[in-house]
């Protein structure tokens, strides 16, 4: 009996399962071609994309490649952006250059008020030691001015640096090539030694106050802070009497007010005046090397700077800043 019925659930299962079996093994077939296509096209496993046609590739391929050129040609300048640029540099350029060269002229301008401050405090301690001011003589002819014996400046350069003592009483100005010192106007353009054309040649740049505006007029009487030769020759030139008037620090009424060394217009002059012609004070007139003015130190050591047609006002305020008793004497102008 259990024979039979195993036989009957045999008969009424067999179909069954074959349909099962040819299921499972279909199923485990695609599995294996889904494996197999993934590792051929190079996806990742689980996701199943689309086998690209050539021809996409190759519009793909081509509009990356005008995307990169476009982007690559956008990033470039054209032509009239760089003349605008250039245009850009050149405006500021031109508005900036000015103010850097008025820069540069201010620190020139306050080196030069520097050394001109250690002249004025050099001149305060020879006044002190010697009971005069110094300078060199100034002869006139008549009630016109000839020339200095000597040179004014070197008196003092000689009393606080070593190196020009030696050369005290020349006729001519010291210039010693490659050397620089206070009396050297930064502002004051050097040159080369014409001996050997190697050599710098600093020029001096610093006038000294000798006459005041006694540079011609009725009387000669001494202005300013140099001395001034009184004498007389015969005609043969021997002289008849020697007489030279000197400047004491009593003579000057208001050192605040009085001008002592400045810049000078000619770089080898070392006398200053209140006159711009050379038919009146021989070309040693104050400077415009700083923006068309020069600075000044005065006999009580302050330094002051203005436009040079200030200094030469011919007005009463600004003549009498020059002479040592504090009067503009408008019959010297």
């Amino acid at each position: 009996m259990l024979l039979a019925q195993t036989r009957r659930w045999s008969r009424t299962r067999g179909p069954c399962s074959e349909r099962l079996t040819k299921s499972r093994a279909a199923k485990a077939s695609r599995k294996r071609g889904a494996i197999k296509n993934e590792l051929c096209i190079g996806n990742k496993p689980g996701k199943q994309q689309r086998v690209k046609n050539p021809r996409s590739e190759e519009r793909e391929e081509i509009n990356k490649s005008i995307y990169t050129s476009s982007r690559a040609s956008s990033s470039a300048f054209t032509l009239v952006e760089l003349l605008v640029i250039i245009a850009v540099v050149a405006i500021l350029a031109a508005l900036l250059l000015p103010a850097l060269s008025r820069a540069k002229s201010g620190a020139k301008s306050a080196a030069c008020k520097s050394n001109l401050r250690q002249h004025g405090l050099a001149l305060i301690m020879y006044v002190d030691d010697y009971g005069k001011y110094p300078g060199n003589t100034a002869y006139f002819q008549g009630n016109r001015f000839l020339s200095f014996a000597g040179r004014g400046m070197i008196w003092l350069k000689a009393y606080f640096i070593e190196i020009y003592k030696p050369s005290v009483g020349v006729d001519n100005d010291v210039l010693i090539p490659n050397y620089r010192d206070v009396f050297n106007c930064p502002a004051r353009r050097f040159s080369y030694d014409p001996t050997d054309g190697k050599s710098i040649m600093y020029k001096q740049g610093y006038g000294y106050n000798a006459l005041g505006t006694a540079w011609h007029g009725s009387s000669q009487v001494a202005l300013g802070l140099g001395r001034i030769w009184r004498g007389r020759t015969d005609f043969d030139g021997r002289v008849i009497s020697d007489e030279t008037l000197e400047v004491s620090p009593s003579m000057v009424q208001a050192p605040s007010e009085m001008i002592a060394i400045g810049d000078t217009e000619h770089e080898l002059a070392d006398t200053i005046s209140p006159y711009l012609f050379p038919s009146d004070n021989n070309a040693f007139s104050i400077g415009n090397l700083h923006n068309s003015g020069a600075n000044a130190v005065f006999c009580d050591g302050h330094v002051e700077y203005a436009r040079q047609s200030k200094w030469m006002e011919a007005t009463e305020t600004a003549r009498k800043r020059w002479n040592n008793d504090n009067q503009p004497h408008t019959e010297t102008w």
